[in-house]
């Protein structure tokens, strides 16, 4: 049988891991808010279908850019965490549904920009050979602490002030991933 899969590469699965955790826990907060706001279906076609579509329009956005100013990649990755954490605050915090969608839309830009940096880290930096199991190790050991956090405070973590300050620490720890990964693969 032929060896398909190596080792992980650590540095990329934690940054992976870092910014699929903190990109998923924003999201899911503003979706949080937004069915405190809304029917159920209209909360699920807003963030199915126009959260989705801004998060592809973001990787858009991303490969636009990389095919343009390639060589700032963690200038722009930078940006997008620090515009990532000024969206979360008003689409998760205003009492306006206008306001809500209109941060959110802009949050889930930035998803999709961010998307697009750990994407292109996976693609560039990581070995062929190790792209798939480094991808899951980041994506699993998110999905793992996006349930933890999800039963935290008795399942009401998404819906607190809180999710903030979460959110902010993830940012650093996205921030703190990025420097450890090589200038040219992030």
């Amino acid at each position: 049988m032929e060896k398909t899969a190596g080792k992980p590469d650590l540095r990329s699965a934690l940054f992976i891991c870092a910014c699929f955790l903190l990109t998923s826990t924003g999201y899911l907060a503003w979706v949080y808010h937004i069915m405190e706001m809304v029917p159920f279906r209209t909360a699920d076609a807003v963030s199915m279908v126009a959260g989705y579509a801004l998060q592809a329009a973001g990787l858009g956005l991303f490969m636009a850019f990389l095919r343009r100013r390639g060589g700032l990649r963690r200038r722009l990755f930078n940006l997008s965490l620090i515009l990532h954490m000024l969206c979360l605050i008003p689409a998760v915090m205003s009492a306006s549904l206008l306001w809500t969608m209109v941060f959110g839309g802009l949050l889930n830009l930035q998803c999709g920009m961010i998307a697009g940096c750990y994407l292109y880290t996976l693609t560039s930096w990581t070995g062929e050979e190790n792209s798939a199991i480094t991808l899951g190790t980041g994506y699993g050991i998110s999905i793992l602490l996006t349930w933890l956090l999800s039963v935290a405070v008795g399942g009401s973590a998404y819906y607190t002030r809180g999710i903030l300050v979460v959110c902010l620490i993830l940012t650093v720890l996205a921030f703190c991933a990025a420097t450890l990964l090589p200038e040219q693969a992030a």
